[in-house]
């Protein structure tokens, strides 16, 4: 059996929507952690000769509110992807668009 096109898009586009709403929500003091890190470790290898960022892109990378709003703003794009390709038009856009001319 194989799997069409826009069952592969949908199936992705539910992945991301649904990983990004758990990262934003259940998952989100792990991301935070994460991510705090991954800032931590680039400031270190970067060395002192290295610019530093501007205090408003620090701010948003350490700012919770922020990256959380973020998480969800992608779950709304995933998702809202998922059910726009399950409509007939979403599947007829995505049969075009693959469709050689």
């Amino acid at each position: 059996m194989a799997i069409t096109p826009v069952a592969l898009l949908r199936g992705i586009c539910l992945a991301f929507g649904v990983a990004a709403l758990l990262v934003g929500t259940v998952l989100f003091p792990i991301a935070q952690r994460m991510l705090h890190g991954w800032l931590q470790m680039a400031q270190r290898l970067a060395g002192p000769e290295a610019s530093t960022p501007p205090a408003r892109v620090t701010h948003v990378l350490e700012n919770p509110i922020v990256l959380r709003a973020w998480q969800f703003v992608c779950a709304a794009i995933g998702l809202g992807l998922w059910w726009y390709l399950g409509t007939a038009h979403g599947a007829a856009f995505v049969a075009a668009t693959l469709r050689p001319h």
